[in-house]
């Protein structure tokens, strides 16, 4: 994205440095799997080798099929279907991810006035026509916005160099980090190179968190806070662990199947609400708080639907007091 905006404000000419740059080529099959009758799965299968396991289910690969994407295997079709089984609202969950991610990004620009943002756990991208893309909330709100995009996954983070705008195209506004929150420091100093970390930046933490454990996430969001300005505001959906329903007791409980816990592996981490309300300790929360995520802001829509199986809040880093 480039551009000035009303204010004749133009994006400083920083660009994030690496050897991640696809060939054009890549764009061009990307370009191509949105035709109808091309097989993207064996696409990138071929283009990405030992970088995809599609032995295991892949949690980017299952929100993204439950959200109509293309790129699962047939071992995440296997698991979504059998989630889909036991927790049929697990589609509505993931729909609401990517609502409440979009709708994050509108109050960092228009509300907050953020003009940069950090995805820390990237998505794999849906198709163009799909208009909830950060960077898509972002051409339509603020187009002059820098974005940078971490995930230590090798297949997401390729396939979002070809998908997702960054350092693609000479002056673009953003970049590309491979490192996740499993080490904090390395996408801090990843994205020191495109943002200004003087000024606030929006995070993004829609995927990332409840793949951590409970000592990862602390260690996480305390580098978070400590390494950004105050103002910056964080924006978190967390599954929820319910006793008796949803996807944490499908992940804590698999029912019927005594070889269903070793696929699970590597899956979310469900936490409560007052396990998501510690991760939130130190950040100032925004209006209405922790909630599901179609009560956070909602619209008269999402009230007649009932709580989705979501956690959602935005924090921001509160400024130090000054002592006497």
């Amino acid at each position: 994205m480039s551009g000035a905006d009303d204010l004749g404000r133009t994006p400083p000419s920083r660009a994030l440095p690496g050897p991640e740059t696809p060939p054009p080529f890549m764009a061009r099959l990307w370009e191509l799997s949105t035709r109808d009758g091309v097989d993207w799965v064996a696409l990138t299968r071929n283009l990405l080798g030992s970088a995809i396991d599609d032995t295991v289910p892949h949690p980017p690969r299952l929100w993204n099929h439950w959200c109509g994407g293309k790129d699962a295997f047939a071992i995440d079709k296997e698991f979504c279907a059998y989630a889909e089984h036991w927790y049929p609202h697990i589609t509505a969950v993931a729909a609401a991810r990517r609502t409440f991610r979009a709708r994050a990004v509108q109050v960092m620009l228009n509300d907050l006035e953020v003009d940069q943002l950090l995805v820390a756990g990237t998505d794999l991208p849906l198709f163009p026509e799909v208009r909830d893309e950060v960077h898509q909330v972002v051409e339509d709100h603020a187009p002059w916005a820098r974005i940078v995009y971490a995930d230590a996954d090798p297949h997401v983070m390729q396939l979002a160099r070809v998908r997702l705008p960054g350092d693609l195209d000479e002056g673009e506004a953003g970049g590309h980090i491979d490192a996740g929150l499993e080490d904090p420091g390395a996408v801090l100093r990843g994205a020191a190179q495109a943002l200004d970390f003087t000024q606030p930046v929006g995070v993004l933490l829609s995927t990332s968190l409840d793949l951590l454990d409970d000592v990862q996430a602390v260690h996480a969001l305390r580098a978070l806070r400590e390494a950004l300005a105050p103002g910056s505001p964080l924006a978190i959906s967390h599954l929820a662990a319910l006793t008796d329903q949803g996807f944490g007791a499908l992940c804590h409980s698999p029912p019927g199947d005594p070889a269903h816990a070793e696929r699970m592996s590597g899956l979310p981490r469900p936490r409560t609400h007052e396990g998501v309300r510690a991760l939130c300790a130190g950040l100032d929360l925004l209006q209405p708080g922790i909630v599901p995520a179609n009560r956070w802001r909602p619209t008269q829509r999402d009230l007649a639907q009932e709580p989705i199986d979501l956690w959602c809040a935005i924090g921001q880093i509160p400024t130090p007091t000054a002592t006497a």
